[in-house]
Formats: structure tokens, sequence, C-alpha cells
């Protein structure tokens, strides 16, 4: 009798998760027309970026060119359009969009577009045509008409989307979208017929996944925050996103770096990756749950133990033998290790000899 009601209560946990997300969603049914393919030769001849990309592709090879649009279905299409000069580099060319189109309440369409460019060839105004993400909209009768990431996504992911410099996976499902980046965890999307929502958190992943651990976020490239080296930062010794907000506190030694420890929930530590290096899982961070570490420690050195009243984890995660001369570390604490993460840092220490 047990068995069968823990059977019947995760039927009905299926069936009440998946109707309140179909009532968030936006049900519509296919497009009669190939909306994919209107939007598209629009943005050919109406968009001055895109309509630039074209005609100088259509010069480097118009067969080519011709063979490059794939539609996936009536909303979606991939084009690709690449040459690759094994001799001269410089003359490699490498076009990508893909298009996905979803339909508003009010009868127009929304087209979401990602692009990316080996522009070794071609000339391109990066003042005007530098977005690797862009959404336009169209209505019949009407040219397409630009809009900001704003008007459709979440304010949050918006941010994040404008920011990130590094073209994402995205795996479409009917008014579904899974959004995979190199800079922050995945995030779900739901088409609601005006706009996106999403119930996922927006964390980033903001120290280096590999053997070089340093802290890194993505937004800003221009200081170097590497173990080891100068800190060029504020005075205070505090690294901020670009809408002010404190990410990590640097220890600082004579002017030099040695450790950081992350200040803010929304930036943490990536710890299962796609076999594209993509962020497979929500990053942890403060406030997320220690069994989650505990369960993705992999096999470098790790020690457990209970100090000054709290549950610390301390993995080695780098050791240089050159330049550097340090081991580095990760620690995380907790009340103990079912409760959630209250603190993370990187620090490092000499090389014994």
């Amino acid at each position: 009798m047990k068995k069968h009601f823990i059977i019947i209560l995760a039927v009905l946990t299926l069936f009440v998760y998946g109707k309140t997300r179909a009532q968030n969603a936006y049900n519509f049914t296919e497009a009669k027309d190939s909306v994919a393919k209107i939007i598209w030769d629009k943005l050919k001849t109406e968009d001055e970026c895109i309509s630039s990309v074209i005609n100088q592709l259509k010069k480097i090879d118009s067969k080519q060119l011709a063979k490059a649009e794939h539609y996936k279905s009536k909303t979606a299409m991939d084009f690709d359009f690449q040459t690759i000069d094994e001799y001269f580099v410089e003359d490699t060319v490498h076009v990508y969009y893909k298009l996905q189109c979803f339909p508003q309440k009010d009868g127009s369409w929304i087209g979401l577009i990602i692009r990316h460019i080996v522009d070794m060839e071609l000339d391109i105004n990066y003042n005007q045509c530098d977005d690797a993400i862009q959404i336009v909209q169209y209505q019949k009768g009407k040219k397409i008409a630009r809009l900001k990431l704003q008007s459709v996504f979440p304010e949050d992911f918006s941010i994040a989307a404008e920011e990130d410099f590094t073209i994402p996976i995205i795996n479409y499902k009917e008014n579904v979208i899974d959004w995979y980046s190199y800079n922050f965890g995945p995030i779900n999307l739901v088409w609601n017929g005006k706009k996106f929502e999403t119930t996922s958190k927006l964390i980033y992943n903001c120290i280096s996944n590999g053997d070089f651990s340093f802290f890194e976020y993505s937004a800003i490239f221009n200081q170097c925050n590497e173990i080891g080296y100068k800190w060029k930062g504020n005075s205070d010794n505090i690294f901020y996103d670009n809408r002010q907000n404190a990410i990590a506190k640097f220890d600082i030694k004579d002017g030099m770096i040695e450790g950081f420890a992350l200040q803010n929930p929304k930036y943490g530590v990536a710890m299962e990756f796609t076999n594209d290096n993509y962020i497979a899982a929500t990053p942890a961070a403060i406030g997320s749950q220690m069994q989650y570490v505990l369960n993705h420690l992999g096999e470098k050195p790790t020690t457990k133990e209970f100090k000054n009243g709290k549950f610390v984890v301390t993995q080695l995660i780098n050791h240089v033998t050159k330049d550097l001369k340090r081991d580095v570390y990760i620690e995380f604490t907790s009340k103990d290790e079912n409760s959630p993460i209250e603190t993370i840092r990187v620090y490092s220490t000499p090389i014994k000899k």
C-alpha cells in the first residue's frame, strides 16, 4: 500500500508541476507560413548589419551562400557560412546566425538572433553591429523593428546576456529555452506570449575553470585579478561589477594579490561543465547547500573538518611550481555539512621547499 501511495503522489506532483508550468507558458499553434524565412528575408534587406554581411559573403562565394540557410521548422533557422584557408589564416571567414521565432498575443512575432562572426575579411562597423544577441519584432506590412533585450527578457538576465561576450548554447523546445553560457549557470526561460519568464537563479561563475584558477568577471577584462599579480583595483581592495555591487574582497600584501573572498550570493564557482566547457549546473555560491559541494569535489586533495565552530571544506585547486610558486586553495564554510554555505574564499600559500 505504501509503495502505491508513493507512486500516486509522484504522479500528482508531476501533474501539478506540469499544469503550473503550462499556465505560465503561452500555448500556440504551429505557424501557417514559414515565419523564420519571412523574418530572415526581411533582415537580409532591412537590417543594416545583416544585409552588409550577406552582400560581402555574396562576393566571397555566392554558391556557398546559397547553401548556408538551413530551415529547421517554420519558426527556426540556422545560417552557416564558412571558408577556411589552411595556408592563409587571415582569409578565414565564418559567419553563423541562429534564428528562433516566438508568437506574440497581438499577432506579431519576436525573432531571437544569435550571431557569431570570424571576420578576417569582412568589413563590419562594430560600433553598430557588435551585438551577439539581437531581438527583432515582425508585424505583417511593417518593417522589422529592433528591440532591446530588456523588452522581452527578465531584467537581471538581459543584463547578463548583454555583458556576455561568448556565444551561448540555446536549446529550444516549443515556447521554452534552455540557455547555457561559459559565464553563468543554465537559465530556463518560458515564453508567455509577451515576454520570457524564469524561475532559475542567475549565478555567475567568477573562479576560472582549470589549473590556473583566478578570479574573473566576464564583463570586465581590463584588470588582472590573478593571484601573484599586482593589485590595480580600488583602495578598499573590493572588486565591483558594472552596477557597483561588491563581488569579492581581495587579500593584498605588499601590493600583490594573495587571495580573495566572495561577497555576493550572485557570484560563485561552477562545479559542473559540458564537454564544451559550458556551465552545466548552477554554480555553488553563498547560500547554496554544502552537500552540493561535497558531491562535486572530484579527486583533488581535500580536507573536511570542524574549526572555530564551523564546518570547513578546503581543496587544493592549483600547485604552481614556476613563477608563482604557490599552492592555491578554495575554502567553503557552513554550520555543518547539511547547511547552506556561509563563506567562499580562495587563498594561497608559498610552496614549502
